[in-house]
């Protein structure tokens, strides 16, 4: 039964304990003669050497995963603290070798065992939405080296997979496209699993379903793969995907459709938002972007929710086999469907999934009155995420950020409206030419400066004198031009500059890097700067 304040109790004596454990931790490198120092390969190898010959180090851990058990199914106030930091400790302790010492390897192989056994009794104890929240940290141990723990960890999926399937098939759709042979087993075992779990409970819809995934992921690949012929095309024509399921029980792979509702966790039902349209056709032209990457934007007719009064208004307004807008839908969503060649679309989504925990950082609220909190609601400081589903490591379907265009095309489409008409000072369409050959001498001569030679004054002082005198800033025009009220330009300056401002501080913790003028988008009905492409 549900008991929050219990809840509160066990996850912070869970945190307690944690702090035992570090401290224990540190206290035996003390005394071993070490320095305890940032964390770094030696240090995971110097911690796990430590739990592995500590009986009471390892009791400490295992307790604290009880404790954290034991709070989400209390509650499920922390569940975004309490949740990944369970599987962080279970997935670490597990993962420690045995030691070579037979009595040690004994008493290690014992928690070891216990740990596991506990994460299997809670399969069925943790509401299934709780661990839907953590899918990409179970995704990524399906092939953890201690099989136990693989085990559990892929009967979690399996469980989350049956009760959501329509939202969870999209998170476990790149297992089954997966280059590695063993992934890709576990993969087609979890959807069969789900299928057979959802034929024992007569629930055919949905068991229809995940058997019609597998050929709209197919078709989805496909798609991201396909070249045209002539490679000058900007758009080509598909034919329209067909399958025993209707397009419109699929969830949209949008991220308001595949995320839990703010405060639903701790309802039993409903913790998906209801009213997401729904897909009814492909449309059958499909536009290839300019980009090195060739991605291809893929248009979606959208239907009114199935719930809703509009829909059942509707139902006959439109006809399934029409691919062009009917008077039914209710618009178009767009997506990018890409093939990254070397890259790995994965990073795209843990960056997203990373972006969701910082924004829920910043709308938290530890402060109180006039303190930090109140500063971080007042500023509305946050970075625009979306959705990335990955459907193989270098094939995925990413959600399309509307109303958006790039740095590079802003500062070309901007001018200074005081400078004379034929200056160079007037519009930015030069600096944004990236194949002018005496600006772009000029910029490589400032950045050798740095990079070859390390002198960064020296580099900074050049690039302000040869490139920022002939070529001054632009871009504060287009937010003059754009938004003509004074308090619309007010806000939409504000929130280009926080929105900047909270990427920058984020893309240099996690030390993100390819950041040029064509992958750093602005809104251009609210200033907000977006960054894609990671």
């Amino acid at each position: 039964f549900a008991n929050p304040i219990a809840s509160v109790a066990h996850f912070y004596f869970a945190k307690y304990l944690d702090s035992l454990l570090e401290s224990r931790i540190m206290a035996l490198v003390a005394g071993a003669g070490g320095q305890h120092q940032n964390r770094g390969v030696e240090d995971e190898v110097i911690r796990a050497t430590i739990i592995r010959d500590d009986p009471v180090c390892q009791k400490f851990l295992v307790d604290s995963m009880k404790e954290y058990g034991e709070a989400l199914q209390l509650g499920q106030k922390h569940v975004y603290q309490a949740l990944p930091r369970l599987l962080s400790v279970w997935f670490d302790f597990t993962s420690i070798p045995e030691s070579n010492n037979g009595e040690i390897a004994a008493v290690l192989s014992s928690h070891q065992d216990e740990a596991n056994a506990f994460m299997a009794s809670l399969i069925k104890l943790i509401p299934t939405h709780s661990f839907y929240t953590a899918l990409p940290q179970l995704i990524s141990r399906v092939l953890h080296q201690d099989q136990d723990t693989a085990t559990v960890v892929q009967a979690i999926l399996k469980r989350v997979l049956t009760k959501h399937p329509s939202h969870a098939m999209w998170e476990l759709a790149w297992l089954r496209h997966s280059a590695n042979s063993d992934r890709k087993q576990v993969g087609e075992e979890l959807f069969k699993g789900a299928q057979k779990n959802l034929h024992r409970m007569e629930n055919m819809k949905m068991h229809d379903l995940l058997v019609a995934s597998k050929g709209l992921f197919k078709f989805l690949i496909d798609l991201a793969k396909y070249q045209p012929k002539n490679a000058s095309a900007r758009s080509f024509n598909v034919r329209p995907w067909k399958g025993d399921v209707e397009l419109k029980e699929f969830v949209p792979p949008v991220q308001a459709a595949l995320s839990v509702s703010p405060g639903s966790l701790e309802r039993s039902r409903d913790v998906f938002p209801a009213f997401v349209p729904r897909m009814r056709a492909f449309c059958p032209t499909v536009q290839v972007m300019s980009s090195k990457a060739r991605p291809k934007k893929l248009t979606v007719f959208a239907l009114p929710p199935s719930n809703s009064r509009h829909q059942q208004h509707s139902a006959g307004m439109s006809s399934k086999g029409s691919y062009t807008l009917q008077p039914g839908d209710v618009g178009e969503m767009h997506f990018l469907v890409k093939q990254e060649a070397k890259g790995d679309l994965r990073k795209d989504a843990r960056v997203q999934n990373f972006n969701n925990v910082i924004n829920r950082l910043l709308t938290s609220s530890n402060g109180c009155g006039g303190g930090p909190s109140s500063v971080r609601q007042r500023r509305r400081m946050q970075l625009r995420t979306f959705s990335v589903v990955c459907l193989s490591e270098d094939c995925g379907i990413l959600e399309w950020v509307p109303n958006t265009d790039s740095l590079r095309n802003l500062v070309s489409q901007s001018y200074n409206p005081q400078a004379a008409p034929h200056s160079i000072r007037r519009r930015g369409k030069r600096i944004a030419n990236f194949n002018d050959p005496a600006l772009r001498t000029t910029f490589q001569t400032c950045q050798d400066a740095y990079v070859k030679n390390g002198n960064l004054i020296r580099a900074a002082s050049m690039f302000e004198e040869k490139c920022l005198k002939s070529n001054p800033p632009l871009l504060y025009w287009w937010f003059v031009n754009n938004f003509l009220d004074p308090h619309a330009w007010f806000e939409a300056r504000t929130k280009f500059t926080m929105s900047s401002a909270v990427w920058s501080a984020v893309g240099h913790v996690i030390g993100l890097g390819d950041r040029h003028s064509e992958n750093i988008l602005v809104d251009t009905s609210s200033g907000e700067c977006v960054h894609v492409d990671f």
